[in-house]
Parts: structure tokens; sequence; C-alpha cells
């Protein structure tokens, strides 16, 4: 019936848990380091901790991605770190979770 709701495959969680959202970011290792070796090259002395939110659409693609991190909103490393969360692939699921905020360290 129509009413019905469609049925999900059964490899195909509700929703994301925090180790597949890890697994995935972990993919993209070569990428940061390549954010963290830009930002390192730019400002040598500087280090710190970028906060960025982002939320994780159902079909494991992102959206809604900002830097929480104020002083470092116009930094090249929030600029490549934005990059890289725009091309992160998660899993697939059915619900939608809430916005992720994760840290970057330089």
């Amino acid at each position: 019936q129509a009413d019905e709701p469609a049925e999900r495959p059964p490899e195909m969680k509700i929703a994301l848990d925090d180790d597949a959202i890890t697994r995935a970011m972990q993919k993209q290792r070569s990428m940061l380091a390549r954010c963290v070796t830009e930002q390192k090259h730019r400002q040598p002395d500087r280090s710190g901790t970028l906060v960025m939110k982002f939320t994780i659409l159902p079909n494991g693609r992102t959206t809604k991605i900002s830097v929480m991190t104020p002083e470092l909103r116009d930094s090249s490393f929030a600029v490549c770190v934005s990059r890289l969360i725009s091309i992160l692939s998660f899993p697939p699921h059915t619900e939608q979770g809430d916005p992720i905020e994760a840290p970057f360290k330089f």
C-alpha cells in the first residue's frame, strides 16, 4: 500500500554512530594533513584547534558546514578543512542526525 513506509535495505543503518563518522573522516587523513601543512607553512608559529560544525544528510553527504572558531573563520586552514568536509562521504542511513561539531588541530 502507498501509506506504508518503504522498507530500508537490511545493510542500511537507521542512524550513524560515532565509529562510522570517525571511520569516514579517517579516510581523508592525507587531505587533512595537507591542510595542516599549508597552515604551518603560512603561519609557522601558530597552532590551535579549529572547530567545524556540519550536518550529515541521510544520503551520506554533508551540508551546513560552518566554522565555530571565530578567530579562524577567514583562515586558509578553515577554507581547506571546509573543502575537506564538503567531499566527505558517510554511510547512507535513514534518520537525520544532529549537527556535528568536530575539532581539527593544527
